[in-house]
């Protein structure tokens, strides 16, 4: 048995882009590009965050990271297509309300794959938050570097 071909390794440009809604007014928008290699099974990882002190009890301070984790790695399939697999995790501090104490942390996870061509944006992900009602929307535009 001949032994499976190797895919060749493709240089991609994948472009996340975490949007926050309140109601149809956007609120936040932030860019992240990764340069990705196609058919690496490595993969590329972003991690962008911040310690934040967080009180645990009487005298207790815990620090916990809050930001942005991405994985992503990519796969050719056919006739110029790539499947771009996505991780994405998010936490925020939202905004304290005079009554609060510690600062409320937010977060959001979404991991899925999506089938793009040279170009192509997706709209990866929609959820509303259920507490606070925004709405975050992650897009992904994927483009093959010449």
């Amino acid at each position: 048995i001949p032994p499976p071909q190797q895919k060749p390794l493709t240089p991609i440009k994948i472009q996340v882009v975490i949007s926050r809604y309140e109601g149809d007014k956007k609120v936040s928008s932030l860019p992240y590009i990764l340069a990705v290699t196609a058919n690496d099974p490595k993969g590329v990882s972003v991690r962008m965050g911040s310690e934040v002190p967080v009180p645990g009890g009487p005298g207790v301070i815990n620090n916990r990271n809050v930001g942005t984790n991405i994985d992503c790695t990519a796969t050719s399939i056919d006739e110029g297509r790539f499947q771009v697999q996505l991780t994405v995790n998010d936490s925020s501090i939202m905004e304290r309300r005079s009554a609060d104490v510690a600062p409320t942390l937010r977060s959001f996870s979404t991991s899925n794959s999506v089938v793009l061509k040279d170009g192509q944006t997706s709209q990866f992900t929609t959820a509303a938050d259920k507490v606070t009602g925004e709405v975050m929307r992650i897009e992904v535009t994927m483009t093959v570097e010449k």
